[in-house]
């Protein structure tokens, strides 16, 4: 994986604002990465400039997700529906108070927030459900819910946003999404084992092509008072999210 300077990075935005995109550890680095470029811009007397592809690694996720379902319809294929996540804890709440009327637990909304982050975890670090740790009355509990959890998105033929990387990983690997471009990490020093995943399949499809690289740019951020930063005039965003299709 090799490393960008973020002045490289803003040099290549201000040559083409679309390459490379940027996916960020958190909204607000993005944020904070988008505004310095726009001082810069504004700094060397640009009057209007066109945003640069800079976003949280889960907004990506879904506009690739949007990319791939869009194109299994052209192809006459029924794509699953991506939960948002109020929905899907939503999801988790009745699948832990239908649990609870069986087994009395306390604070069922706590219980269905923590286990939504717990898959979240098990897809984002390949762990393989059910867990089946022994004399782990939790651990049981979790596999239990996990399962009628999955089972409640089959019947609904819906994915939630922790299945993501797996499925886009397996739609660029069968050929049905264009893997994407040249990719910068920002603040994503060491990538959980389904990013990881995302950019073996981009290396595999690309492998003949420099444009299949991931760089890393060290990024830290760069907030003004009260943690907002300066406005800045911009064209609107036009990205292209998961490869030019």
């Amino acid at each position: 994986m090799q490393r960008i300077s973020r002045q490289d990075l803003f040099s290549a935005w201000q040559a083409d604002a679309l390459e490379p995109p940027v996916l960020c550890a958190t909204r607000r680095l993005a944020d904070a990465l988008a505004r310095d470029y726009a001082r810069r811009r504004a700094a060397a007397g640009a009057q209007a400039w066109r945003a640069p592809d800079c976003q949280h690694w889960r907004a990506w996720l879904a506009e690739c997700f949007q990319r791939y379902a869009a194109a299994e319809a052209v192809a006459g294929r029924m794509p699953p529906r991506l939960l948002a996540e109020p929905e899907a804890l939503m999801l988790w709440r009745g699948v832990v108070e239908a649990a609870s009327a069986q087994h009395l637990l306390l604070q069922t909304a706590q219980a269905a927030r923590l286990a939504a982050e717990a898959w979240q975890l098990a897809h984002d670090y390949a762990i393989a459900l059910p867990a089946s740790v022994p004399d782990d009355e939790d651990a049981g509990a979790f596999d239990g819910w996990a399962q009628r959890f999955h089972g409640q998105l089959q019947s609904l033929q819906a994915v939630s946003g922790a299945e993501l990387p797996g499925l886009l990983a397996d739609a660029i690997a069968d050929g049905r999404l264009p893997a994407p471009p040249r990719l910068v990490l920002a603040a994503l020093e060491r990538p959980t084992p389904a990013q990881q995943r995302l950019q073996v399949v981009d290396h595999g499809v690309h492998r003949h092509r420099q444009s299949g690289a991931v760089d890393r740019v060290a990024a830290k951020q760069s907030i003004g008072p009260h943690g907002h930063g300066q406005g800045q005039r911009a064209a609107p965003r036009g990205g292209r999210p998961c490869g030019h299709g």
